[in-house]
């Protein structure tokens, strides 16, 4: 599936989209340059499930924020700043997703061998200064 994106706006409207098509899905992995609308998808997944948008920043230097609103909660994960895959605290990670919670994270193209099925995942494409591309995989199976 491939959606356009003309502004943040319209990236935030689609992260409360995404949620209305794939409600099921507990692990969503965003991949994209820096700039290409990741924290913007975020806010609307957050606005979906009555996060407040002012609260969902981008977690580069704590590589996970929570987000509790009532019964939802959401883990935002941010793995930029994971360069090397032997340094990845696969026990947190585990423990993590062993919880009845929804799963974001962002530059998941860096944890690739830990990311469990099913998930969704969404590339993000800059084809110009305020458009993006969103291209959504569903991932039912292990890629061969």
């Amino acid at each position: 599936m491939e959606w356009l994106s003309k502004s943040p706006k319209e990236t935030i409207r689609l992260g409360e989209k995404l949620m209305e098509e794939f409600p099921e899905h507990r692990l969503i992995c965003l991949e994209g340059e820096l700039g290409s609308g990741k924290t913007c998808l975020m806010k609307g997944i957050g606005r979906a499930l009555n996060v407040a948008e002012n609260m969902i920043k981008s977690p580069t230097f704590t590589t996970v924020f929570t987000y509790q609103s009532g019964e939802n909660v959401i883990h935002h994960c941010d793995f930029y700043r994971c360069e090397k895959l032997e340094d990845f605290p696969v026990d947190w990670w585990r423990d993590l997703l062993d919880q009845n919670t929804l799963v974001v994270v962002e530059w998941s193209d860096r944890i690739q061998p830990h990311l469990p099925v099913p998930r969704l995942e969404i590339q993000f494409i800059i084809t110009d200064e305020n458009e993006r591309k969103i291209i959504i995989n569903e991932i039912q199976n292990e890629k061969k």
